[in-house]
């Protein structure tokens, strides 16, 4: 504890072990002393290593010393607390120093003890995905028959069919299965820099480059590499893509010695690869290359029958996640999920189902605490001759108030977390329509 001018006042036999000194040796030091003896002692760390107020012991202090030991590192939490008269001012400060590195070290091994146990899943099981519809089958069967080659296969799909999860799927369930996962996404990374997230480069190959790097290839060597959305990849970066799979050898930047690879190489793609070869954007000899085994994942307009399970599953996740005691879906609501078109397919309705099961207070998910896009088109009419009519955008707004005020049982602000605005917002439009009278949940 120190006091108002920041000298300490007292402080317990741990810390001044970490110091170097004894109490009555510390309460003489004044705060600009005492303050460069904890710099000697104690460093900021990289916030790029650790998140928060930590600091590390910088290894002066170790319990054991040996003939060219290097001393240890310790990592500790600080936390500040202001120390207070009965007149509530301000006359010091408590800072108390906990030392968590046996606790990072602990998550460290848990996330390794995770990646083993990932690794060992059941050969051919694809457990992890979910559907049983014709379109999956066809897709269970491929993979089945390509898992144990080492084949280049091209999987194809819309945005959120979930691509990467076959991959996975393929790499555990295939003779590689104790290498590395490694997964490249070109649409995400840099043009200037994807070059070398693949290949690597070398010490000083460019401005910028302090130290080498190791590529992806490299990191995958002995498992399995994803090239994700490869139609993104740049003409020239296509044609050292083909050397690869030709050679299984790569280069990296500023490198003159060949380095051999031994991976097996996916990719995916959510674009038309033919209409791109047509169009000069891709090499036509790479096409072959990666095209020789397609898988199509099918969009989930197209499998509706997968939902209902795939919701569940979803459901089911969040609700562990969160803590809540969910156990079903509505009916009302699976028939909202089942007449929606998925845009974003998989995606789409995993981020639903989260944001549904987030709301929900029931035993039951319910329609109200889907998405509001999920609300069904508004008919001109009734019965089956009914035709959509285009309404004027006031008219939708009102008619979707009145949708959310149903679904939430008039409660304004069950309504308002539906139609994910604020309250006051949901106020403003109820009464811009008339609509504000006798309305619940003030």
């Amino acid at each position: 504890m120190h006091d108002g001018s920041g000298r300490l006042v007292v402080a317990n036999q741990v810390y001044e072990k970490l110091l170097g000194l004894t109490g009555s040796e510390l309460k003489k030091i004044s705060p600009r002393d005492l303050e460069a003896r904890f710099k000697e002692r104690f460093r900021e760390p990289d916030l790029r290593d650790v998140e928060g107020r930590f600091l590390f012991d910088s290894g002066n202090v170790v319990e054991a010393t040996g003939a060219g030991q290097v001393p240890r590192q310790r990592l500790f939490y600080r936390s500040t607390a202001p120390v207070r008269d009965d007149r509530g001012e301000v006359i010091g400060s408590l800072v108390v120093y906990r030392n968590v590195s046996r606790e990072i070290e602990i998550e460290h091994i848990k996330a390794e003890v995770l990646r083993l146990r990932t690794g060992m899943e059941t050969p051919r099981s694809f457990a992890r995905m979910v559907g049983a519809s014709p379109g999956m089958r066809q897709v269970y069967r491929l993979m089945k028959q390509a898992a144990e080659s080492d084949i280049t296969v091209l999987i194809r799909g819309e945005s959120g069919t979930g691509k990467e999860l076959v991959s996975r799927s393929f790499h555990f369930n295939s003779s590689r299965k104790k290498g590395p996962f490694v997964a490249l996404d070109c649409a995400t990374i840099p043009t200037t820099l994807i070059e070398s997230e693949l290949f690597g480069h070398e010490q000083g190959a460019f401005t910028g480059a302090e130290t080498r790097r190791i590529g992806a290839f490299e990191r995958a060597d002995g498992g399995t590499m994803l090239i994700d959305e490869i139609g993104d990849l740049s003409y020239d970066l296509q044609g050292k893509l083909l050397r690869v799979l030709q050679e299984r050898e790569i280069q990296r930047i500023g490198g003159t010695t060949p380095i051999s690879v031994d991976i097996r190489v996916i990719v995916a793609t959510n674009k038309d690869l033919e209409h791109a070869v047509r169009a000069g954007e891709f090499r036509e000899d790479l096409f072959y290359r990666i095209s020789a085994f397609p898988i199509v994942i099918p969009p989930l307009r197209e499998r509706r029958e997968d939902i209902p399970p795939l919701a569940r599953h979803f459901m089911k996740k969040y609700a562990e996640r969160l803590n809540k005691p969910i156990s079903g879906i509505a009916k009302a609501a699976m028939r909202l999920l089942l007449q929606h078109d998925w845009p974003g397919n998989v995606r789409e309705l995993e981020n639903a189902i989260e944001r549904a099961v987030l709301l929900e207070t029931a035993p039951v998910l319910q329609a109200g605490n889907l998405p509001p896009r999920l609300s069904p088109v508004i008919p001109s009419g009734h019965g089956r001759s009914a035709s959509p009519t285009v309404l004027p955008l006031a008219e939708v707004e009102r008619q979707a108030l009145l949708h959310a005020l149903e679904v939430a049982g008039n409660n304004v602000t069950r309504a308002a977390s539906v139609l994910g605005i604020h309250r006051a917002t949901l106020y403003r439009k109820l009464k811009k329509y008339g609509l504000a009278r006798n309305r619940a949940g003030r």
